[in-house]
């Protein structure tokens, strides 16, 4: 039986999501522009904490101007949260985390930076500089012996090869993230390789390996509690129940998502799942 109020409020979405395209589609000719504009209207409320965060740490920093790895890993931690609100400051950050960590002769603050100049790279479409600085921060990590930095990095070029259209080479560095993540019984980090290699299979029209990994996240993030995480599986298992034309079970898994999201206030994670809930209805005549 779906939940009336918030079968209404993912109607109401339905309206106000197609009235808000059709209006990015008038104003901008190009459709990658469109698609752009829309996804920073719905990442406004995750990139305001963000802020939030970049402030505390500006003061930190300027609270603690001695050269040492305490200043490393706030300009670290700076750099790695201007990633989605402003790259070429991720960018400018890095580079002087990584200075610094080479002058103090700090392994893990120069494996840090190569890794979050790595991401920098990539926001900013520089798929080349990416790579490079993630086999630096692989070297690093593989020399300290730091096989959680290691997974961490291989995840991260697995995602590079994925939003590229390269499977293969994408499963490969997944399942290599997720031997050592298991190996050393990480289990936020198992549960988030299981969730890529989920929704990887779901690129692929997988769906049957698509929900048995996606399920194998869920299952992990109920155990450690993690409400933004376990709403985001419940997201990506109604997604995939939708491309198979399970309309109810789409809905259903939407509407836990939704009640998750909703809890830790995430806007965007809401807004998903209510315009998957509104196809639904839309789909089914159910208003």
């Amino acid at each position: 039986m779906m939940n009336y109020k918030i079968m209404k409020q993912a109607n109401r979405f339905l309206d106000w999501f197609k009235a808000g395209i059709k209006a990015f589609f008038l104003q901008t000719k190009h459709w990658k522009h469109r698609l752009l504009t829309f996804l920073f209207l719905l990442s406004f409320g995750h990139t305001y904490a963000q802020r939030q965060e970049v402030n505390r740490l500006l003061i930190r920093i300027n609270e603690h101007p001695k050269e040492d790895t305490t200043r490393v890993n706030l300009l670290s931690e700076l750099s790695f949260n201007y990633h989605t609100i402003w790259p070429d400051s991720t960018i400018y950050y890095g580079i002087l985390s990584l200075e610094l960590s080479k002058k103090i002769g700090y392994s893990y603050g120069i494996a840090s930076s190569y890794k979050h100049l790595a991401i920098g790279e990539y926001v900013l479409g520089n798929r080349s500089a990416a790579l490079l600085y993630n086999q630096s921060a692989a070297a690093m990590f593989r020399e300290r012996n730091d096989e959680s930095g290691l997974a961490a990095i291989f995840n991260n070029i697995a995602v590079i090869f994925h939003n590229e259209g390269k499977h293969e080479m994408a499963k490969a560095y997944y399942d290599s993230s997720l031997v050592l993540r298991t190996k050393n019984n990480q289990m936020v980090g198992m549960a988030d390789s299981y969730n890529n290699l989920g929704n990887l299979f779901t690129d692929q029209d997988r769906y049957p390996e698509a929900l048995d990994f996606l399920f194998k996240a869920l299952r992990l993030r109920e155990k450690i509690g993690d409400n933004g995480s376990i709403g985001n599986s419940y997201g990506n298992i109604a997604r995939v129940y939708y491309y198979l034309r399970k309309t109810d079970a789409a809905f259903e898994n939407a509407l836990k998502a939704y009640r998750y999201q909703e809890k830790v206030g995430n806007q965007t994670g809401m807004m998903q799942s209510l315009s998957i809930m509104g196809n639904v209805c839309n789909e089914n005549k159910r208003f």
